[in-house]
Order: C-alpha cells, then structure tokens, then sequence
C-alpha cells in the first residue's frame, strides 16, 4: 500500500483555507481520504494548512499532478506539497 499526502495551505488572496473546495477536487480522483488541520510555513510566514492523506494499492502520479493543478487553480495556491510513503495500512471490514 502507498500513502499520498497532499499539503494544502490557506488561499493565497484570502489567507484561510478552502478545505471544501479542496475536498471537491480531491474526491473526484480518490474515494476515500482524512483531513487534518495544521500550522504550515510558506515563505517564512505561518499559515493555517491542512492534510489530506489517502492510502491506495496504486499510485498514479499523473493524476496527482492533475489534482496539484486543479488545487493550485481553484484555491490561488503557489505550489502544494505532495508526499508518498509506503504505508502498512490495511483495510479491515468484518461484513
């Protein structure tokens, strides 16, 4: 399993984060992900963030540079930080 976590700082205009505009474009490419709030710094100045991380079998970087794109568009972002990780994550379901 992979990990890919997308770093999203606060609109660059507006100076707050738009995690409903960014939850729309990231649930187009992936089904399932978590979100959590944070302190970044940019440029030397810290700035309300948040994480989005997604675990899947299968990393498609060309639609992670589309996502990145289509952030960067929508939330007047300069750049987003993209990691991935392997991760040990299972899915578990007892249905």
């Amino acid at each position: 399993m992979k990990k890919i976590n997308f770093y999203i700082g606060a609109n660059n205009k507006t100076g707050k984060v738009e995690t409903q505009k960014a939850l729309g474009v990231l649930t187009r490419y992936y089904e399932g992900m978590n979100i959590s709030e944070l302190i970044g710094v940019w440029q030397g100045k810290k700035e309300a963030s948040i994480l989005v991380s997604i675990v899947c079998e299968v990393v498609d970087y060309t639609q992670i540079k589309n996502a990145c794109r289509e952030l960067n568009n929508k939330l007047d972002q300069q750049a987003i930080m993209v990691e991935v990780l392997d991760s040990n994550a299972l899915f578990i379901s007892d249905r």
